[in-house]
């Protein structure tokens, strides 16, 4: 460790604050790496009383080539553990095998630990195991290129997340970065509270990434992921996260997405295998001829199904003015492959204004990020008039 309290059973009323840490000496080359500053207490015997870590800066720490060796880490929590208002800036990993990190909580057991209102800066973000009764809110994590903006991993049942809160955290790659995901959620068992996030990343990155055996769905009864809520959690565009794992596992209960028509004709919004159920909800401002598309439709739809199910309108415009807007027709449609799709006409793209898509329900088909204008018709489909 640079500087800081040490590991312990049992830690009581530490606080480190005001303090700056910047690149070691030349002679700090070892394999092992080292933590900034931490208050570490683990375990299930555990206990930390009053640990704080505050208003702290650790910045421009390069690791491997032309650094130190193994690792930095800015701030380590352990049980107990307040992280408040600390900035970790610039912590660079310059080679394969080394990595730097801003906040590091790699000790299953850790428990009411606080992390609120940090800034990490062109670093790589969080990154913790098995913990409970955590609370991370109000922090900014810009990514560095490669890195993961908040990382819960370990995929075995004793490294469970539980009782988590994560509120009101924006994490977003640092300008020109690339391959960064914003949130990476892999352990077996969690319970959590997620809202309010901003969570973006940078391609070939995610904005969310799960493992797809664990993750929550009405395929996967076993899972034992439990989302206690998440809700209003977008990426920089307002819209659906972008995502490494099956499309109808995503979480919460509702999605967006907005986009643009360019031609006239039908486009395809939404796409799932074997079946879906959901609201949707069309909506544009103002549109030619003083019409607006303010309209809803509930559909159930089953590949196998001939039609592919049942649509119908279930909520008309709340404008003033007559008239459908750019949408004139809904569709539910099937490949006859296993898939099933839901479609909308575009009728008339002069002075074209985006269109907001949102879908609503448990069993919610996954948004098409970029819909599909179609050539060609479907094998069976349902149609409704708007």
């Amino acid at each position: 460790m640079c500087f800081g309290s040490s590991l312990a059973p049992l830690v009581q009323r530490t606080v480190i604050e005001d303090c700056i840490v910047t690149q070691p000496s030349p002679d700090s080359t070892g394999t092992g790496g080292c933590v900034a500053m931490s208050i570490f207490s683990y375990g299930a015997n555990s206990l930390t009383y009053d640990g704080i870590i505050r208003n702290n800066l650790v910045h421009d720490v390069n690791v491997g080539i032309g650094g130190i060796g193994g690792h930095i880490w800015g701030y380590g929590s352990g049980s107990g553990v307040a992280l408040l208002n600390n900035r970790a800036a610039n912590l660079i990993d310059t080679s394969v095998g080394a990595y730097a990190q801003g906040i590091y909580a790699d000790s299953y057991g850790i428990s009411n630990a606080i992390v609120r209102g940090n800034v990490l800066d062109n670093v790589t973000g969080y990154n913790g195991i098995g913990v409970t009764n955590m609370v991370m809110k109000d922090n900014i994590i810009h990514v560095a290129s490669g890195g993961i903006g908040i990382d819960f991993y370990g995929q075995s049942s004793n490294m469970a997340i539980q009782n988590l809160i994560m509120n009101d955290n924006v994490v977003i790659p640092v300008s020109g970065a690339t391959n960064t995901t914003a949130l990476s959620f892999y352990p077996q068992k969690a319970t959590a509270t997620v809202r309010g996030n901003v969570f973006q990343g940078s391609p070939p990155g995610y904005d969310l990434a799960m493992y797809w055996a664990y993750a929550p769905y009405w395929g996967n009864p076993g899972s034992q992921i439990q989302w206690i809520q998440w809700k209003d959690d977008i990426n920089l565009s307002g819209t659906q996260l972008n995502y490494n794992f099956n499309p109808q596992d995503l979480p919460g209960d509702e999605d967006s997405i907005v986009f643009t028509p360019t031609t006239a004709g039908w486009y395809r919004i939404a796409s799932a295998s074997s079946y879906a159920a959901a609201t949707i909800k069309l909506e544009s401002p103002m549109w030619a001829g003083y019409q607006t598309t303010d309209t809803e439709f509930w559909f159930r739809a089953a590949w196998n199904t001939s039609p592919p199910g049942e649509i119908v309108e279930s909520r008309r415009g709340s404008m003033y003015w007559p008239g459908n807007g750019q949408v004139s027709e809904a569709r539910i449609a099937a490949d006859c492959n296993g898939s099933v799709f839901v479609d909308i006409d575009i009728t008339n793209v002069s002075g074209a204004y985006p269109i907001t898509v949102t879908a609503k329900g448990p069993n919610r088909p996954p948004l098409l990020i970029s819909p599909i204008a179609l050539t060609n018709s479907p094998c069976s489909s349902t149609n409704i008039t708007l």
